[in-house]
């Protein structure tokens, strides 16, 4: 079809005839903007803090000119993260001063590999700033607790129809065989600075319209959707919990709902994991790049992808992945990106899965290092 009638020309139109451009702060021509925010901390961590370190390390401070606008800081706020990097850092607000056309360059930065020496960088920070009335009763929780295994839950995109089932199952058997073992069940963690008010846009109405409509699709600001989602969530992983504890007598804890720093903080107690593939996975593995096994569609756990996984950090530990031959692929794609890689789908012969896990895990934790004897 003719290009002249794609909708979103029409919008872009329609925003700029919108945009009252005295609203615009003035910019200064002769200093670059970096432009830098991405809600999802795992992009956030991969792709722009990554990025700053590389060229941190390889040039030194940056230059005086260099401004750098940042919207999400899920991680911390990035002018005391990095106190070396001698920008002039500004928090955007508003991201509808975002819009509209530039006389100066502004650019993103990305990497697509986490230094080793950046993951110890956020480690230090999250034991310094996670909120100790939250975390020491998850850590008294877990005390003795051997091995600590974390179980990823989903309710959205890339979900195993049979998810209970499976989790059920899995931690029956691990509880059968190490009684000292203790369980963390993550869902949902709110970004380290989900208060500023950058999560309360984009508007709705005015010059903002089109930051709606590709935002948030219609369905209100990003902070509304992230409260309901993790409501959900946290409201399954409670049910959960108690049904499982009806299975097992060990230690279970759930950290879904609380903040990421201190989601972070308490991951460093488990010595391995079965996370779904994508940031509930790398919540742990990025950081503290601990063993594990992680189950998807066939496109998530296909020939190749846990290489692809150890190779986006330095010195990573390449997990196991559930076999594709144990995966049926369904029909839904519950997301707007309707791709093969978020289709949900079936674990087929859950016990085979399950038995597999097992001997993983025996392989790689060392028992003499965790107090447990298989």
């Amino acid at each position: 079809y003719c290009r002249e009638h794609l909708p979103w020309k029409a919008r872009l139109r329609a925003m700029e005839q919108e945009v009252h451009w005295s609203n615009f702060p003035r910019i200064d021509r002769s200093r670059p903007v970096l432009l830098l925010g991405h809600p999802n901390f795992a992009h956030h961590l991969w792709n722009e803090l990554s990025g700053l370190y590389h060229y941190s390390g390889w040039h030194g401070p940056a230059p005086a000119a260099l401004r750098i606008d940042c919207t999400y800081q899920p991680l911390a706020p990035l002018e005391d993260f990095l106190p070396g990097f001698s920008a002039h850092w500004h928090s955007v607000q508003r991201l509808e001063d975002l819009q509209g056309f530039r006389d100066g360059m502004v650019t993103r930065l990305g990497s697509t590999r986490i230094p080793a020496g950046l993951r110890e960088k956020v480690i230090s920070w999250v034991g310094a700033h996670h909120n100790r009335a939250v975390t020491d009763a998850v850590a008294a929780a877990l005390q003795g607790g051997s091995p600590v295994i974390w179980l990823s839950l989903r309710l959205d995109a890339r979900t195993a129809d049979n998810q209970q089932e499976f989790i059920d199952r899995l931690a029956q058997v691990i509880a059968e065989r190490y009684p000292a073992a203790a369980f963390i069940l993550d869902g949902f963690s709110y970004p380290a600075d989900f208060g500023s008010a950058v999560y309360a846009q984009p508007r709705n109405t005015g010059s903002g319209s089109l930051f709606a409509h590709l935002r948030s699709r219609g369905d209100g600001h990003l902070a509304g959707r992230m409260k309901a989602r993790e409501r959900e969530i946290s409201a399954y992983v409670s049910r959960f919990k108690r049904k499982l504890g009806r299975c097992v007598a060990n230690p279970i804890v759930s950290i879904s709902g609380m903040g990421l720093l201190d989601s972070l903080y308490l991951a460093h107690f488990a010595d391995y994991y079965v996370c779904h593939a994508g940031t509930l996975q790398h919540k742990v593995a990025w950081i503290y790049n601990i063993p594990g096994t992680v189950h998807s569609n066939t496109a998530g756990v296909g020939p190749g992808s846990g290489r692809w996984l150890a190779r986006q950090l330095e010195d990573g530990v390449q997990p196991a992945m559930v076999s594709v031959e144990h995966i049926d692929d369904l029909d839904t794609i519950r997301t707007a990106n309707q791709v093969a890689r978020n289709r949900d789908y079936h674990i087929r012969d859950i016990d085979t899965v399950v038995a597999g896990i097992i001997a993983d895990m025996e392989a790689r934790i060392h028992p003499a290092a965790n107090g447990f004897a298989p």
